[in-house]
């Protein structure tokens, strides 16, 4: 082993069999060839490690030699070459570390392998050319609709439990209830049904006068070209409609209405409505009394994508 402090040789240690303690982070580590000793000896290899500023390197022996280079060469015999056969680096006692470059690995397929690895070797498409995979840019829809079934993509049985909404308010949450022979007055929108706290017609709650329900649904990270589009009705009327605790509207939508509440709103991840996953839709009810219930229709839709078609936050 030799110490080297700038092209002066700070000291050697011979025969360090076993470990070698260097209690430095090192800037550079190479491999280099180390003259012949004599013509009888052929050139040797050699493992060089080198330190931003000069730092003590403890030897096996336990003597300490300081410097900002340390070589270490194994020793050479008459019969043949001597070969470097094992080394290890164990960093410790380490201040701080300084981040100079980061690399995102995208695998927005989550196939184990980097996207541009994906493309490289023809795994995935990208005829336009973006450097994201075709099958991450597919559009991808998820019905919002209540009293649908997301696996069947039907609907769901009337006085079941709706999966997806839930009632948040008032007392604790649960799953929304697909209401029984809906009053006659109220409208249904196609491919939905109404749900309430109460599947038996969706009978008022004594003394409550608003219902929150909320539906969560997940976007990854990468999502973009998010498009909400909602239609709304309510016994007796939409309070509020918020998205991540942002409202998205006024009020309107009553169960008679002829025309239910419109609400379309579009984004990308990461623009201050829509944020990586778990978004949570929160519609609040007001309620008059006898009846009560929530009607939407409506979908949400993204590219590169929507993960889970629901999620609990």
């Amino acid at each position: 082993i030799e110490v080297f402090n700038g092209e002066q040789l700070a000291g050697t240690g011979t025969k360090q069999n076993g470990i070698v303690a260097v209690g430095v982070w090192p800037v550079g580590a190479t491999i280099d060839v180390t003259p012949p000793t004599s013509q009888e000896h052929h050139e040797t290899l050699a493992f060089t490690l080198e330190t931003a500023a000069p730092v003590a390197w403890t030897l096996n022996d336990g003597s300490t030699l300081t410097g900002d280079r340390v070589r270490i060469t194994p020793e050479q015999h008459e019969e043949g070459d001597a070969a470097l056969q094992a080394l290890e680096l164990v960093a410790a006692n380490i201040p701080s570390i300084t981040v100079t470059k980061t690399v995102v690995v995208r695998d927005c397929n989550g196939n184990g392998v980097p996207d541009a690895e994906d493309i490289a070797n023809g795994t995935s498409l990208d005829l336009n050319g973006n450097g994201a995979p075709d099958e991450c840019e597919a559009l991808t829809t998820t019905s919002l609709s209540t009293g649908f079934d997301q696996q069947s993509g039907g609907l769901t049985a009337a006085g079941a439990d709706d999966d997806d909404w839930r009632v948040v308010e008032p007392g604790s949450a649960r799953a929304a209830k697909v209401v029984n022979n809906p009053p006659a007055a109220w409208r249904t929108l196609a491919q939905s049904r109404w749900i309430a706290p109460d599947a038996n017609r969706g009978a008022s709650l004594p003394g409550v006068t608003t219902i929150a329900y909320e539906r969560c649904f997940c976007l990854a990270e990468e999502a973009d070209a998010v498009t909400l589009d909602l239609r709304l009705r309510a016994d007796n009327e939409i309070a509020e409609v918020t998205l991540n605790g942002q409202s998205l509207n006024g009020s309107g939508g009553a169960f008679n209405d002829l025309e239910p509440l419109a609400l379309t709103r579009s984004g990308r991840v990461g623009d201050g409505l829509f944020v990586a996953g778990a978004n949570c839709l929160r519609v609040t009810v007001t309620d008059h009394g006898i009846f009560t219930g929530l009607n939407v229709a409506g979908s949400v839709s993204a590219t590169g994508g929507a993960c889970a078609p629901n999620v609990t936050p």
